[in-house]
């Protein structure tokens, strides 16, 4: 009986160390933002569309609409963002924005297309403070298609 008392105040310790960084951040806690950014409509036209980050924290999006910056910023999939205005997916901007000298880290791997990397936050704070954008995530169930064997077998 012992030994299963020390155990769980291990596990209960262990989660306590765990949970403790992710619920003592102070609620007025901000996320990183561009020193400098400058939000455009364009009016140009033109349909192409680019991303770069560039070297030295800088980040250039031109003709892009606002949806397709938010896929990149929160690692979302177009399908995956509900609401808003329909000009989202229409209009058309041109964004450009410095982050502070050295606080974007040279990356030292591939990149995990699931966690937004420093460059990404920065781009979440200016969608937040520029577009007023407001978001959350929840689960939705969709329909989807299943592929299922045929009674006779397959007929390849």
């Amino acid at each position: 009986m012992m030994k299963l008392g020390k155990t769980l105040l291990v596990v209960v310790l262990g989660a306590a160390v765990i949970a403790i960084p992710v619920f003592s951040q102070a609620p007025g806690v901000s996320k990183p933002s561009f020193e400098v950014a400058s939000v455009k409509h364009n009016t140009s036209g033109d349909n192409r569309v680019s991303i770069m980050n560039q070297p030295g924290g800088r980040f250039v999006a031109t003709g892009i609409p606002l949806k397709f910056l938010m896929t990149f910023a929160y690692r979302v999939r177009d399908f995956q963002i509900s609401g808003g205005p329909d000009w989202i997916t229409s209009d058309r901007w041109d964004i450009e924005g410095r982050a502070e000298e050295g606080s974007i880290p040279r990356p030292t791997g591939p990149p995990d297309p699931n966690v937004p990397d420093p460059m990404s936050i920065l781009v979440q704070s200016l969608l937040e403070d520029r577009f007023q954008l407001k978001f959350h995530r929840e689960t939705k169930e969709f329909p989807v298609y299943e592929l299922s064997m045929a009674k006779g077998g397959p007929k390849i």
